[in-house]
């Protein structure tokens, strides 16, 4: 399965990462094995658990 969305994605997470905002924590994790919308579930729940943790 390819990941079409990386080409797109990486430059934006770089973007985030060399602006280094006060207070902003930013994880950034792929999935290789899942496309956007599929992705969605595990999405979330490591999202909410990131938040919350």
């Amino acid at each position: 399965m390819s990941n079409y969305s990386l080409p797109y994605v990486t430059p934006f997470v770089g973007t985030l990462q060399q602006r280094n905002y006060a207070g902003f924590k930013f994880a950034y994790e792929t999935i290789p094995t899942c496309t956007h919308g599929g992705a969605m579930p595990g999405g979330y729940s490591a999202g909410l658990s990131t938040v919350f943790a």
